[in-house]
């Protein structure tokens, strides 16, 4: 979906020599998740106020990316030591 926008910035940067020429594809892909993670937050945002419900739209999206960054380190067994901060 922002393949081609992620490909034009990219293709900026190593002509404006931002980054090394060989590394525009970790960069394109790098720029295309962070369009779509933006995506997420603003759709996320727009279903809060539909719904009126804001705050708890945001604190599922912030928790359920939790859970499923502890369940795969799990999976994968990384040694995490996981501090809540309330």
């Amino acid at each position: 979906m922002f393949y081609r926008i992620s490909n034009r910035i990219a293709d900026r940067f190593a002509e404006k020599k931002v980054i090394p020429p060989e590394e525009k594809e970790l960069y394109r892909f790098g720029v295309q998740q962070g369009l779509s993670i933006a995506l997420n937050v603003v759709t996320t945002f727009v279903i809060g106020l539909v719904f009126q419900m804001v705050v708890f739209c945001f604190w599922r999206h912030i928790f359920h990316f939790e859970v499923l960054q502890v369940e795969f380190m799990q999976k994968q067994q990384i040694d995490v030591t996981y501090i809540r901060l309330s």
